[in-house]
């Protein structure tokens, strides 16, 4: 081979090598600003996501302590007898009186009948209209004549033909009678 020959294919390989680098590098500055690009696109994701999951929880935790110091003020607990109960049912005005009360009512048991675990509790009224408790777990300490006081919630309450039947009642007190 001749030295110009060669020194021609030299120079020729140092051109195609410094074509090559030159469009490398080019390729690897666009590729490389496509990946820094991604990259903070995802760090600003990153970011704003964390940014909405502390605000949603800021917002759910004030609306909670906001929701529970309404319920604690207006929150209220109401005395009653079986017969205003009775009474408020039978002319159609019980939930406007109780609407949102925790009821406290004490009465004369005039029936006791087991309900699954349970039983339901009927209070003498001396009114057609009847008033009856629903307890979750049958008491054996209550008998037909027994005074007893339980508490439920009054938005619980059920109205049947000619009862209103207090639902999830908690027993609090009772006595034979």
């Amino acid at each position: 081979m001749s030295p110009t020959r060669t020194s021609k294919r030299r120079v020729h390989e140092n051109e195609v090598h410094d074509l090559e680098t030159r469009s490398g590098t080019q390729l690897e500055r666009r590729v490389g600003w496509l990946i820094r690009y991604s990259e903070d696109m995802t760090r600003r994701r990153l970011a704003i996501s964390a940014s909405l999951i502390m605000a949603t929880v800021l917002v759910a935790g004030i609306s909670f302590l906001i929701g529970n110091s309404y319920a604690i003020v207006t929150t209220s607990v109401r005395q009653v007898t079986p017969r205003q109960l009775a009474n408020a049912m039978e002319k159609d005005d019980f939930y406007s009186q109780y609407r949102g009360a925790t009821l406290l009512v004490r009465g004369i048991v005039s029936s006791v009948n087991r309900h699954g675990r349970g039983a339901i509790v009927g209070f003498k009224t001396k009114s057609t209209f009847q008033a009856s408790c629903v307890l979750g777990t049958y008491p054996s300490t209550i008998h037909r004549g027994s005074a007893i006081a339980a508490l439920s919630e009054a938005a619980a309450a059920e109205r049947l033909s000619s009862t209103v039947v207090l639902t999830n009642c908690i027993l609090l007190r009772s006595s034979s009678g």
